[in-house]
């Protein structure tokens, strides 16, 4: 299989061709759901499968039918039109973001604004199709265990979400205004360093250090504050008291 499966050309698989969908925050609308169903069922062996950061992937595709493929996502809002682009839409926030009323914040139209952002990116193909994002809104489902090259992590202080790199957590936070800018700069900061992760850059620096020079180099204020940063709450699988 390719080191990150897409679309726009189908991973060879036993069973055939794989296409993996990336849904950017993990929710889909029902006619969306119902054009991926159609999609395994007309082009493939009717089998979907369900990523651990919520992307599906669709199996046993037939090779030839690649343009209908590409034609119906891109039609349905669930594929962008820059290959490049489209496999690093790596955004994974909590299935309960918008549901969950414990959580600090609503990250769904954080994840869109993010999304559309990376879409109109043009250094994107220069980055790892493993390069991923984390946007944590806090509540029930935390994913504090969730790999990432940038993690924002919603704090006690409303709208303000403290910065993890590489996985490596900071004592710095930014705001909400804040995140996509910060996000896109990290990106131009990745390239220009001539790295496709983040793991690299944190390993040789340190977090914080990178973490500064990243919000210098876009000219944000950041905040050095742990009271902000938000304590892990994991929740399992499974019945819950009063649910």
């Amino acid at each position: 299989m390719a080191e990150c499966p897409g679309v726009y050309q189908l991973s060879s698989m036993r069973d055939g061709g794989l296409a993996r969908v990336r849904i950017p925050g993990g929710h889909l609308t029902a006619d969306q759901f119902r054009t991926v169903a159609r999609l395994a069922e007309t082009c493939g062996n009717g089998l979907i499968d369900l990523t651990n950061r919520a992307n599906i992937q669709i199996r046993g595709l037939k090779f030839a039918e690649t343009e209908k493929i590409t034609n119906a996502l891109q039609d349905c809002e669930l594929l962008c039109i820059d290959p490049d682009a489209d496999r690093i839409r790596n955004i994974t926030a909590s299935p309960l973001a918008g549901y969950d009323d414990t959580e600090n914040i609503d990250v769904t139209d954080l994840v869109r604004q993010l999304d559309e952002a990376l879409q109109l990116t043009a250094l994107m193909s220069k980055l790892s199709p493993k390069f991923a994002f984390v946007i944590d809104g806090g509540g029930r489902c935390s994913l504090s265990d969730v790999g990432h090259d940038i993690g924002f992590y919603a704090g006690r202080d409303q709208g303000v979400f403290a910065v993890s790199l590489a996985g490596r957590s900071t004592n710095y936070t930014i705001t909400e205004a804040q995140l996509v800018t910060f996000s896109l700069a990290a990106i131009e900061y990745v390239v220009r360093s001539c790295e496709t992760r983040m793991a690299s850059l944190v390993a040789a620096r340190n977090a914080e250090t990178v973490l500064k020079e990243i919000a210098t180099s876009a000219a944000l204020g950041v905040t050095s504050d742990t009271s902000a940063i938000p304590t892990a709450h994991i929740l399992p699988l499974g019945p819950h008291e009063g649910e």
